[in-house]
């Protein structure tokens, strides 16, 4: 049985020069959030794109938190950036190109619930076709 968390998360998302891939993934995110907890936040921190992504994400999701990086830091620090101003102890972390399903979030953050001391914990990650395991397209739990 699956067990459904309703603890607030942060969820973060790293963007470089993704604007293309962004409507997408947040409005997966934003769907998954209204399913699991209003206070959830979502944090997109922009790794100093230059294809317009925080007006994209400004304009279309005035919901999501945007962390503007002036200079390209890289995936790794930008993320780190992300979880120093996350407000909630779980931190969702997600590329730009990831699709979540409707309770993703909600599943993934009831291990935490489950287990007390628990660190991390994964998604299984689909093809667009949901029958190939590509990383770095679909998150289903």
């Amino acid at each position: 049985m699956r067990e459904y968390s309703k603890a607030p998360c942060s969820i973060v998302i790293t963007n470089f020069n993704g604007k293309d891939l962004l409507d997408e993934c947040l409005t997966s995110v934003v769907q998954a959030v209204s399913r699991h907890n209003p206070l959830d936040e979502i944090i997109v921190v922009d790794d100093s794109s230059q294809d317009e992504s925080c007006d994209f994400i400004s304009s279309h999701f005035p919901s999501v938190r945007l962390v503007a990086n002036p200079v390209n830091v890289g995936f790794q620090r930008a993320s780190n950036i992300g979880a120093f101003v996350a407000k909630f102890p779980i931190v969702v972390f997600l590329n730009n190109d990831v699709i979540v399903d409707a309770d993703s979030i909600s599943i993934l953050c009831g291990y935490f619930d489950r287990y007390a001391n628990l660190f991390a914990a994964s998604a299984k990650l689909y093809g667009w076709d949901r029958e190939s395991f590509l990383a770095g397209r679909r998150i289903a739990t």
